[in-house]
Formats: structure tokens, C-alpha cells, sequence
């Protein structure tokens, strides 16, 4: 089944999300090039359980000019995450309940004078979620030298998200996170040749590596 438009409108690697019983979204980012300067978007189709169609697509973002990076997605229970970075220098994070349309969308502002990437999500069934992804100060110094894992942590009981805050020390990249069903999480990235990592719940600061 083909699940984005083909033709002007070229999408990015998709990421998928399931949760038991078959629910599931798929994310990507589309570009379309009549639309420049502002051509890209964030989109997604979700099912409500196996053997149902993907509806959608639905866009989750305002038009950007240039997206660098695939969305994550995540699932559980009746909710879906879809985080993604955006050229205002800001991590943008989407929740999605089991029917009606998504809770508006959250933005944590990183600064003017930054490079975001590599955003992951995890969600577990309550609404308790964690994003992390990287910031990198521009201008760009040596690869990955100031580069550092960054947190933020979402409450089931209030839907709100924390300030972001660093979660590695300088040299990281590539993270990763898990959230259980019970709320749960682990978050690792690699620095300095080796592979760190950090536990916790969303309602609890997590731990240091």
C-alpha cells in the first residue's frame, strides 16, 4: 500500500510506532518543491487496530523551509508521540490521543545559535514521555566535541513537558530511549568510543550515567 503522495512530493526514511492490538502511526517528512521557499512538512497516517486502513495522511507541522532529519514515533496504549526538530532551532512534540485530533503542539525553544538532531520518543500508555535528542553550539567546532544529549520529560497526569536539560556531558551523540508501560525509561547514547547510558521514570529525574 502506498501511504504518501508520489510525484513533486519526496519523503524522508519514515519511522513506525505499534502497540498492541495493531494501532499504529508511521512518520515521515515531506517535501515538496512547488511549495519553496517553505516546502517541507511533517506527516503521518495511523490505524486504529489490525486489519484497519492507515487514515491520513494528516499534517502534524507548519511549512518549514528545511527539515534535516526524520521524526521519531512512538506508542502505547491509545496515544502516539511524533517528535521532530524544526529550522527555528526548537524540538517540536506532538501527542496524539485514540481519536480526535492532536494535543496542540508543544516547542522547546534550544536557542538561535544551535544545531538539533537525531530526536527520539518514547510514551508509555498513562501519557507519561520522554524526548531526547542533540544540541550542538554553532558555530560547529571539532565533530562532536560540544555536542550533548538532551532530555525533556512529559507528565501523563498534567501533559506538560520539562525544560530541557543536558543529559550527557560534551562528546555525545546518537541517543536512544525506551519507555515501558509502567512508565519506565532508559536512554543511551555513545561518547568517547563507549556506550553510556541512563535510567529512570518520567515522573523521577533520571540518574546520571
Amino acid at each position: 500500500m502506498k501511504l504518501s503522495t508520489p510525484g513533486a512530493q519526496l519523503p524522508s526514511a519514515p519511522s513506525v510506532a505499534v502497540a498492541p492490538g495493531g494501532r499504529a502511526v508511521i512518520a515521515w517528512w515531506r517535501r515538496d518543491s512547488r511549495l519553496a521557499p517553505k516546502r517541507d512538512v511533517i506527516q503521518i497516517r495511523r490505524r486504529a487496530r489490525f486489519g484497519a486502513p492507515f487514515v491520513g495522511p494528516v499534517t502534524l507541522s507548519r511549512r518549514l523551509r528545511n527539515i534535516a532529519a526524520r521524526p521519531d514515533a512512538a506508542a502505547a496504549g491509545g496515544l502516539a508521540l511524533v517528535g521532530w526538530t524544526d529550522e527555528a532551532h526548537a524540538v517540536a512534540l506532538r501527542t496524539l490521543p485514540a481519536r480526535g485530533p492532536a494535543v496542540a503542539l508543544t516547542t522547546l525553544d534550544e536557542g538561535a545559535r544551535v544545531d538539533l538532531r537525531d530526536v527520539g520518543v518514547g510514551i508509555a500508555p498513562a501519557g507519561d514521555a520522554v524526548a531526547v535528542w542533540t544540541r550542538d553550539p554553532l558555530p560547529l567546532g571539532p565533530p562532536g566535541g560540544d555536542r550533548t544529549v538532551r532530555i525533556s520529560i512529559r507528565s501523563g497526569a498534567t501533559g506538560a513537558w520539562s525544560a530541557p536539560t543536558d543529559l550527557s556531558g560534551p562528546g555525545a551523540d546518537h541517543p536512544a530511549v525506551a519507555v515501558a508501560p509502567d512508565g519506565s525509561s532508559i536512554v543511551a547514547w555513545e561518547r568517547a568510543g563507549t556506550i553510556e547510558a541512563t535510567t529512570g521514570t518520567p515522573r523521577a529525574s533520571s540518574r546520571a550515567p
